[in-house]
């Protein structure tokens, strides 16, 4: 039992009021985390698309979207038969490029745990793929390392066969 003089002694009150809310804001939290906060997993996004990343895009439209998050700091543009790898090292702005055109799949890698998969139809965004890591670190998925020209076609399958991440797809 606590002694009824500590509920008299104002500095007592103040320290309890201070740790209880300091437990409220931590159960908050908590809360937070479990119900708001998406999983980690790849979303894949083939409908509407993510945010910006409009499906149907065109690739100079994708390429403005992409230089407005300052948190991708690269791209790499997988070619039919090679690949190119743009980094920024300043906030300067991607600009497009002979490899950005001929490419079917952009990946794209940034701080902040980001990792995108961009996979075009002529010169149409068709699909964006998202990898939502709470550990982001190289070989977290080969999709978002380097260019796997061997998977895109059965992107489907590839995924459904995956363990490492959860799959979550974009709903109606």
């Amino acid at each position: 039992m606590i002694p009824k003089e500590f509920f008299l002694n104002k500095k007592a009150r103040q320290r309890l009021l201070q740790v209880g809310m300091g437990i409220g804001l931590l159960l908050l939290a908590f809360l937070l985390e479990m119900v708001a906060i998406e999983p980690p997993g790849i979303y894949s996004y083939s409908q509407r698309g993510y945010k910006g990343f409009k499906i149907g895009l065109s690739r100079e439209g994708l390429l403005r979207e992409i230089n407005k998050v300052t948190a991708i700091r690269r791209i790499i543009a997988c070619e039919p038969n090679s690949s190119q790898d743009l980094k920024l090292t300043s906030r300067r702005f991607f600009e497009m490029t002979d490899g950005l055109i001929q490419s079917h799949v952009w990946i794209c890698r940034g701080k902040k745990k980001v990792g995108f998969l961009f996979i075009f139809q002529g010169d149409r965004l068709a699909r964006v793929l998202r990898l939502k890591s709470s550990f982001f670190k190289e070989g977290a998925s080969p999709l978002f390392d380097r260019c796997e020209p061997e998977i895109y076609p059965e992107m489907d399958g590839y995924l459904e066969r995956q363990t490492t991440h959860e799959i979550f797809y974009e709903h109606e």
